[in-house]
């Protein structure tokens, strides 16, 4: 009703597809991460309309008792529970890494699941969004190795196929 004509959302079904498409620029709204946001606006000149949520970092976790893992370069060669890349949490510590000595990257569904695994011994160290680290209701079982630097949360952006009067109805 804002933009004065239909607007309809397609869902692409897979991770696979959807990275697809954007790569196409098939989308004229999308809302997801920052780096996707970031890599649209410099790709196709997308432009931010509406930032929702608080920023995210992301923090390396191993079980409290796991004595022989104080650092986090100790991970590297173990397994790692992790979203599957291009999440960005999973890129973000792989970054920290040497590229010959990365940790053995388990993946994971969720947060909650790469929580588990780590408790019941399934993976070394886990990944995760620091407010949900926060919230989980084993926290104090877990000790940080690492917590990256807050960037911008979730992004709505909007591709030159609208017009510059149709992006401010949507702001």
């Amino acid at each position: 009703d804002a933009l004065g004509e239909r607007v309809s959302y397609q869902h692409a079904g897979t991770a696979a597809k959807y990275h697809a498409d954007l790569r196409q620029d098939k989308y004229d709204l999308v809302f997801d991460d920052a780096h996707f946001s970031a890599w649209r606006m410099k790709r196709f000149n997308h432009t931010p309309l509406i930032r929702l949520g608080d920023d995210v970092s992301y923090t390396v976790v191993v079980h409290q008792k796991n004595a022989r893992i104080s650092r986090l370069t100790d991970i590297a060669g173990r397994r790692l529970c992790a979203t599957p890349p291009p999440a960005l949490a999973t890129l973000t510590v792989t970054r920290q890494f040497n590229p010959s000595r990365l940790p053995y990257i388990m993946t994971s569904q969720s947060y909650q699941e790469s929580l588990d695994r780590v408790v019941k011994g399934g993976c070394v160290a886990t990944v995760i969004d620091s407010v949900f680290l926060a919230k989980y209701d084993k926290s104090t079982e877990m000790k940080a190795l690492f917590r990256s630097k807050s960037i911008p949360g979730m992004t709505l952006t909007a591709g030159q196929r609208l017009n510059v009067e149709q992006r401010n109805k949507i702001r």
